[in-house]
Parts: structure tokens; sequence; C-alpha cells
């Protein structure tokens, strides 16, 4: 905290001083002792300056920026680890799906053995891909701990820092036809208006309905427009280390449903 002018000031004041060395009975002038006596005294004396004038020492900046880029061809054990764990969430999360279509046609027909085993395995599949979702949200904390194996801060920085860029993107656009209710770390709870468009139902050649959520389309449109990765290389030839190179972009939003909340009687 202390300027050039404080510095040469406490020293031309200390340097008309006695100072101690060793006792009372040993005290002699600044400039008779020597060079690391000078800058312990001088330093000594900065520091009561400095924590009696600015109530501080040293003065960190409150921010500081930095960059870093991270290379998947030096080391793609994370990513390759996430997205075995992304896709097997997927895989569970169809088959809880599946299982719940078939608990409803166990319920319809009135079989008491299928409706068991059919609850059996909706809990079983939503049990499993609740654990990969608590596993894959602890990613970024586990790579920017010292004493992990993996440990890379710049990798937690790049997916915090893109992590918090999506939602606040999110943010902006709900705002224009809603009202955000609350920012998480990896969803946005919001209102929109009853008329404004919900779903779109399309009907495939195989005669197969096919509904899709608009609200989620558009957040997808822009997580894809701001976060698409067009250098993304990924390898052919393991042996001659070939890689092919193509846009990525494998973050998107899903719609968790609508929250039905329970009113409160005002007494």
């Amino acid at each position: 905290m202390a300027k050039k002018n404080d510095y040469y000031h406490i020293k031309r004041q200390i340097e008309s001083e006695l100072i101690q060395s060793g006792g009372i009975a040993s005290s002699k002038p600044f400039i008779d002792l020597s060079k690391p006596e000078h800058l312990l005294k001088l330093k000594d004396c900065l520091k009561k300056y400095c924590q009696k004038a600015h109530k501080r020492v040293v003065d960190k900046p409150i921010t500081e920026v930095r960059e870093a880029g991270i290379c998947m061809r030096e080391n793609s054990f994370y990513v390759d680890t996430v997205r075995s764990f992304r896709d097997r969430r997927y895989e569970y999360k169809g088959l809880n799906k599946t299982w719940k279509g078939k608990l409803a046609e166990a319920k319809s027909s009135g079989n008491s053995m299928k409706i068991q085993e059919a609850q059996d395995m909706v809990v079983l599949y939503d049990s499993l891909q609740l654990a990969h979702k608590c596993i894959l949200n602890s990613f970024y904390g586990y790579v920017m701990r010292k004493g992990a194996r993996w440990y890379s801060m710049e990798m937690a920085g790049v997916v915090t820092y893109t992590g918090a860029k999506i939602i606040q993107n999110a943010r902006l656009l709900v705002e224009k036809i809603g009202r955000p209710l609350e920012l998480d770390t990896d969803g946005i709870w919001c209102v929109l208006p009853g008329s404004f468009p919900e779903n779109f139902t399309f009907k495939t050649e195989a005669a197969k309905k096919l509904t899709v959520s608009y609200p989620c389309v558009m957040l997808n449109v822009d997580v894809a427009r701001n976060n698409t990765n067009d250098q993304y290389q990924t390898l052919k030839d393991p042996v001659n280390k070939l890689y092919t190179t193509h846009s990525e972009c494998s973050i998107e939003f899903e719609v968790d449903g609508p929250y039905k909340a329970t009113p409160r009687s005002h007494v």
C-alpha cells in the first residue's frame, strides 16, 4: 500500500534516529547498521505505517482476469468421462420413460404383478439417472480441488464461467416474454404468459407424433449460437494421430415440466 514517496519519507525519518541493536545500551545510528538490518528496519516501519494509515499492508485486486485454453487432444479424459456419464444418464431417463408407459398400461389392464414390476423398474431407473446427475454436478467441483488426481483450475474456471454465461443469457431471453423466478447453477425457473405457445406437435411420415417445447427450443438456439465450438477435433486414427474437425455443441436445455406450487392460506 505504501507509495514511493512514503518509502523515502520513512527512510529519511529513521536515518536521523538511534536504532536499538541487541539492547538499549547498544543503540547506534541507522547509517551504521548492516544492509540486512537496514532492510529489516525499513520493512518493519513500512508495515506499521501501512497498518496505521491504510488499515492494510497489501492492496490485493478484487478481481483478476485470466485467459486459459484447454486442449482435449492433450488429455481427453475429463471430457470423455463427462460425456460417458451424460450419455448413460440419458439412457436411464429413456428407460424410465418407457417403464412409466408400461406402468400406465399395467394399471389399465389391472394386472397386479405387472404393476409391481413396472413400479420397481421406474424407481430403479429414476434412482440411476439421479445418481448420475449428482456425479455430473460434482465434476467441476472435483477438478478444482487441489488434492484431486485430475486437478485443473483452468477446467473448473471454464466450466463455471460457461455455465454462468448460459444461465445469464437465458434470463435475458426469458425476461422478454415472461419473468424468471430463480437462477440455479444448471437451470432456470420462470413464469410464462398463458397465451405464449408452449408445445407444438408434429406428425412424421411414419405417422408418429413428435412434441416440441417451444420455450426450450428458443433457449437451445441461443445456446448453440453462443457456445458452438467450430474447431472441435475427434480422434479417428489412434495410430497415426489423425483428427477430424467439426462443429460441436453438446450443451442444451431440457424442460422438466410445469412446477405446481401449493397455494398457502393466509390468516
